[in-house]
């Protein structure tokens, strides 16, 4: 019976060493996956300001002969005086030149 009683406390002596590593283990794949997340988030947020700059410059090489988005606001601001219909893109426009 005293065998069995050592036996059952290296036992549990092994588990417990057991436990302790699997959750060290644990918590540092739990960091890895906090900074891969991060990672992947700062990946994304690249591709939105990426994606901005492209449609951004489109948007200045799209409007015609060159025409500054500057000048282009001051446009939209005079048809908008006018009292002419100005669609979404272009209170987009005069708020991103600082009319609006």
């Amino acid at each position: 019976m005293t065998q069995l009683y050592e036996r059952s406390d290296e036992l549990r002596r092994q588990a417990d060493l057991a436990q302790e590593e699997f959750i060290k283990t644990k918590m540092l794949a739990d960091e890895e996956h906090r900074k891969h997340i991060d990672h992947i988030r700062q990946v994304h947020d690249f591709d939105k300001i990426i994606q901005g700059i492209r449609l951004k410059e489109f948007r200045v090489e799209g409007t015609g002969q060159g025409v500054s988005v500057k000048r282009q606001a001051e446009m939209i601001f005079e048809r908008f005086k006018r009292g002419e219909k100005l669609s979404t893109e272009d209170l987009m426009t005069l708020q991103k030149s600082g009319y609006l």
